[in-house]
């Protein structure tokens, strides 16, 4: 598996699906990471958004569920 291929993919899917569309810089920061812990990435998907996941929970658990469905509770290379 490609990871980095992986996140953009999931990143793209987040955008269309949930409006999370990231700038490019923020895409390559969140992509060319090692490893993610679901919660982590989440996290950080919403700061890079300028979001507080702790008032947002609803669409917080939404992206989550997608992440896991896909990657697990955590991936790395």
């Amino acid at each position: 598996m490609n990871l980095e291929k992986e996140i953009r993919g999931f990143l793209d899917e987040i955008c269309t699906e949930l409006g999370f569309c990231l700038p490019p810089k923020k895409i390559e920061n969140l992509a060319t990471r090692k490893f993610y812990h679901a919660d982590e990435f989440v996290r950080d998907v919403f700061e890079a958004e300028e979001m507080n996941p702790d008032s947002e929970l609803h669409l917080f658990r939404q992206v989550k569920r997608k992440f896991t469905d896909r990657f697990g509770s955590e991936v790395g290379e």
